[in-house]
């Protein structure tokens, strides 16, 4: 008995359990406070309305939405233990919490435990990580997939005669991709890298885990949504969007990232001669320079050349070694005071901009914001406390009702209708497919109803033809209504029409 215990606390020491233990209480404790905060996302309303019908959602990830496929089918089932904000928003939740544990180990495979244990609190208390780690959308499972891609990529790495690694790896991979298509360009990095392994490449196995990799996503790759219009919301970013993915690996904190920017800055300046050596220390630094980098800088170059699909907010697969080599650079300041000020100051840097996010307040956003601009919960009050019946409510802009509608329903007392006011549907990803609206279907609304509800939000995109109309479709009112309210809620606004 006595060797059993202490074989158990010899391995509890080796695996820095109760460390790790306490850093994923600590990551409980941040993914989900607070997580019902806030009203329900347009692209988080898009989850539940894909995910909800089984049908329903193969023929729409196959058609129309290119992305996130696995995180869909995973919230088909999720869905069934509720559709609260608290509910949909707790898968997430936990992809960013197990992502804890995976990066733990990363650091340890990649730089040591002690390393390990300088970034694990600075990952955890990002405001990148609890940002999706609060959001109904697929960024976190990514994070997931691609920090256990490139722990088993190193691992690789390390002991190339294993198969079992590089299994591993290519599993991930797959798991990644079907997360997210721009985890593609951090698995581009990692073939870029493997040149720079210090002992022969395992060819023969890398080719075969790159040609499993291809054919376990063949139907992703081949699909008809991933040729539609899905992106074509997008325009080409500003220059001053490149940076901003920077700022956004530092927790959207301008503070963190110019502190967190010297502190690799110093560490590179200090690592520079191993530019001519070969050992694992130079492979481990070019792969998280690379990593951290390049996603971010060919999306934007992408963006410009090709088609825009940059948006600075889209690129948390770079935190992982973003924030290990931030983790590096502290560990080679050899002042130990000045490391722990640095240190204590990134804490508080990353705390301050967290407190301003779970208390919903304006300052220090830069990036992303602490609330979201339209509050359809609010809207959806406001249309059911003076509604009357008999009314009907009416939308014609981008996939606006699906929000109004989760809200709406709960509290439609009067069993209004609510009618999108269109020819077709409007397909999933919007773009430049969109519908004309219904002049019949308008024109009869006044031989049924003495009121009208207009509910306007994503109405003015005129890159994509949107204002044109929304404008025709209120002329059509305007011939036998009169409007007698205009209620505007951030960029939410909703008219009532009254029969003339």
């Amino acid at each position: 008995m006595k060797n059993i215990l202490k074989r158990i606390l010899l391995f509890l020491k080796k695996e820095n359990f109760v460390y790790l233990s306490g850093m994923t209480v600590l990551a409980v404790i941040a993914c989900f406070l607070r997580i019902g905060r806030g009203s329900i996302s347009l692209d988080e309303v898009s989850t539940i309305g894909i995910s909800r019908n089984w049908q329903v959602m193969l023929n729409t990830l196959w058609t129309q939405e290119g992305n996130m496929w696995l995180y869909s089918f995973l919230m088909y089932f999720w869905l069934k233990l509720g559709t609260s904000e608290f509910m949909v928003r707790s898968l997430s939740a936990i992809f960013a919490v197990l992502t804890v544990p995976a990066f733990y180990k990363l650091a340890q495979e990649t730089s040591g435990n002690k390393i390990a244990k300088i970034a694990t609190p600075l990952f955890i208390l990002n405001f990148y990580l609890i940002f999706y780690a609060q959001m109904a959308r697929g960024y976190s499972l990514t994070l997931l997939m691609v920090t256990l891609s490139g722990l088993y990529f190193i691992k690789f790495v390390k002991n190339t005669s294993s198969n079992k690694y590089i299994f591993f790896y290519a599993v991930f991979t797959v798991l990644a991709i079907y997360s997210h298509l721009l985890a593609g360009l951090v698995i581009f990095s990692e073939y870029v890298v493997l040149l720079l392994i210090p002992k022969p490449i395992p060819w023969k196995k890398i080719i075969s885990a790159t040609l499993g990799i291809f054919i376990f996503i063949l139907p992703l790759i081949s699909s008809p949504a991933l040729r539609g219009h899905q992106l074509d919301w997008l325009q080409k970013p500003p220059f001053i969007h490149l940076p901003m993915g920077v700022v956004m690996l530092g927790g959207d904190s301008v503070l963190f990232t110019l502190l967190g920017s010297l502190v690799i800055v110093f560490l590179l300046w200090k690592k520079r001669n191993l530019i001519f050596t070969e050992n694992m220390e130079r492979f481990s630094l070019f792969w998280l320079v690379l990593w951290s980098g390049f996603p971010i800088l060919s999306g934007f170059i992408f963006s410009w050349i090709i088609k825009p699909i940059y948006e600075p907010e889209s690129f948390n697969i770079c935190l992982p070694a973003y924030i290990l080599l931030v983790s590096i650079g502290l560990e080679q300041i050899k002042r130990k005071w000045l490391y722990r000020v640095i240190f204590i100051l990134l804490i508080l840097f990353s705390v301050f901009r967290l407190s301003a996010w779970y208390l919903g307040q304006s300052y220090q956003q830069l990036v992303m914001e602490n609330n979201d601009s339209r509050n359809w919960k609010q809207a959806a009050e406001y249309v059911a406390s003076h509604d009357k019946p008999k009314d009907v409510i009416i939308f014609y802009a981008y996939y606006i009702r699906p929000p109004f509608e989760y809200y709406f329903d709960r509290i439609n007392k009067n069993s209004l209708k609510l009618i999108e006011i269109s020819k077709d549907k409007f397909a999933l990803g919007g773009g430049t497919a969109l519908p004309e609206p219904n002049i019949k279907l308008l024109d009869d609304l006044h031989t049924l109803h003495q009121r009208v509800w207009l509910v306007l939000s994503y109405n003015d995109f005129s890159w994509l033809g949107r204002r044109m109309q929304w404008q025709e479709t209120e002329r059509e009112l305007n011939k036998y209504y009169i409007v007698i309210s205009d209620k505007k809620l951030a960029q939410i606004e909703i008219k009532l029409f009254e029969r003339k």
